[in-house]
């Protein structure tokens, strides 16, 4: 499994918004693999990081760039506040290949 980042910049910046990484998958079983390792990098992290995990098939997800919608791509987004409520927002788009 590939991980290749896309250079595109969709975060609030403002304090006190989650961060965003956020994984394109060509297949639903590619997105369960990104998930479960989510998952696994979430329990690492511990409880003093807020860490959401979802993972749901691209339809009109406005933390994804338009040309993905609606073309049967998986996503997993992980919402997170980096650590630190006070910090900046961050926005990491990967492609997984």
């Amino acid at each position: 499994m590939k991980f290749i980042k896309v250079d595109f910049d969709n975060a609030p910046k403002e304090e006190g918004f989650s961060s965003w990484l956020i994984y394109i998958n060509k297949t639903q079983e590619e997105a369960q693999t990104v998930y479960n390792m989510a998952m696994t990098q979430k329990t690492i992290l511990g409880e003093h990081w807020r860490y959401n995990v979802s993972m749901m098939e691209v339809l009109k997800d406005c933390r994804v760039p338009s040309f993905f919608h609606d073309h049967g791509y998986w996503m997993v987004a992980m919402g997170h506040n980096n650590g630190d409520w006070d910090a900046l927002p961050t926005y990491s788009l990967y492609i997984v290949e």
